[in-house]
């Protein structure tokens, strides 16, 4: 019985054998046509995949506007390219002109408003008037020692009384002048005070009109040295003297 088991034992090993030998060297086992079945998962399908997230209103918006510029690219011609500078070519001076006439005479710097109908011009004499008022009362103080501060004053009491208080703060009022256009401005918290023959340059405004003058202090008042003769003016008494401001020239 014994040598039966050892028979059968060495048959079968010497049949495992012979069918490794066989798989190693040369397979002899057919090779199964098996069609994937497409209903199984697959290893992509095991993954978690996130969840659609529908777009906001800006997303879409934006979305949107990219389609736009896309189709807008697409029909539109190819632009060539511009030069390098160094393919630029240069282009010619441009005629001698003739000299500009110089006025042997001091220049004269003039405003002007265009008129589109009757009230507005109404309305800019007015104010005109009323800046007039505001600068002769400036001119009549000027005087050597009196305060930059008290001639602010002034100015601000005068646009008061003519229903332009508000007005002063919108523009600043002139002052002392000299090498520049101003060396000093008047304004409330001034300490500068006027000096004998000091030159002065106010220039009081109302929205929409301003006059602007330059004087010398006298010991007798206020000398202006920038009037136009043939100019139109505007007089003003202040403590029975006249003083006269430029007008509006209509034409």
């Amino acid at each position: 019985m014994r040598l039966v088991w050892l028979v059968l034992a060495i048959v079968v090993t010497t049949l495992a054998a012979v069918l490794i030998a066989s798989v190693l060297v040369n397979p002899a086992l057919p090779s199964l046509s098996i069609r994937p079945v497409s209903s199984l998962p697959h290893s992509a399908d095991l993954k978690p995949k996130p969840l659609p997230v529908a777009a906001n209103p800006i997303q879409q918006k934006a979305k949107k506007a990219q389609a736009e510029l896309q189709r807008a690219l697409a029909a539109t011609t190819r632009v060539v390219p511009a030069k390098r500078r160094s393919q630029t070519p240069v282009a010619p001076p441009p005629p001698k002109l003739p000299a500009p006439i110089v006025s042997n005479t001091r220049p004269l710097s003039v405003g002007f408003y265009v008129n589109w109908d009757e009230s507005s011009l109404a309305s800019l004499e007015r104010n005109t008037e009323a800046v007039a008022t505001v600068n002769s009362r400036l001119f009549a103080a000027t005087r050597p020692d009196a305060s930059a501060s008290d001639l602010y004053k002034i100015a601000t009491e005068a646009y008061a009384e003519l229903g332009f208080a508000d007005e002063i703060d919108k523009h600043h009022q002139g002052g002392a002048c000299g090498y520049r256009t101003r060396d000093w401005n008047a304004h409330s918290s001034s300490s500068e005070t006027a000096k004998h023959h000091q030159a002065f340059a106010w220039n009081p405004s109302i929205t929409g009109t301003k006059i602007e003058e330059t004087g010398i202090v006298t010991e007798s008042g206020f000398e202006v040295i920038t009037a136009t003769p043939g100019f139109p003016q505007i007089s003003v008494v202040v403590d029975g003297r006249e003083y006269i401001s430029p007008g509006i020239l209509s034409l």
